[in-house]
């Protein structure tokens, strides 16, 4: 039994490295890159079983996953604790579904309000929405100075995009 455990964990932690590196417009695969974080974490448990069930050879075997779990997550971490550039720009995004329409208009000022990001991007965002967020105060002082009214467009929030 700990044996087809390991290898389950040690299977999906590979598919897990398969779905980050694979560039794919197939459905399936963006859901399974979009998962792959949590799939990599599967090789820890698989390298420890495996380890246990088949001596060196799993724990070579589980080895392996981890390190290449741990390949695929690299440059998240020396991006998040290297060190920095000296004179690097912040810049901030705010990304916001707003459920073709039906979310709340006040609550997404608010969020603009509240981070003051540099570009809102907004998503199923339809014409009626559109005016919705207007109406709601997202158009008036530092929000938006320029957009496209159509749906799939970005809006920035305080830094206007010429086209």
């Amino acid at each position: 039994m700990i044996i087809v455990l390991g290898i389950c964990f040690v299977t999906v932690s590979m598919l897990g490295i398969a779905a980050h590196v694979v560039d794919s417009t197939n459905q399936g695969m963006l859901v399974a890159g979009a998962l792959a974080r949590p799939l990599l974490f599967c090789s820890v448990p698989g390298a420890v079983l495996l380890a246990v069930g088949f001596g060196w050879f799993g724990a070579v075997v589980g080895a392996i996953a981890v390190i290449g779990a741990a390949w695929t997550q690299s440059p998240l971490w020396k991006k998040r604790f290297g060190s920095k550039p000296t004179g690097e720009v912040p810049f901030t995004v705010l990304h916001a579904n707003i459920l073709l329409g039906k979310a709340d208009a006040d609550a997404v000022v608010a969020l603009v309000d509240r981070h003051e990001p540099d570009v809102l991007t907004v998503v199923e965002l339809t014409p009626s929405a559109h005016r919705g967020l207007l109406a709601a105060g997202l158009g008036g002082g530092s929000h938006i100075r320029s957009s496209a009214a159509h749906p799939g467009a970005t809006a920035p929030a305080s830094t206007p995009v010429i086209r």
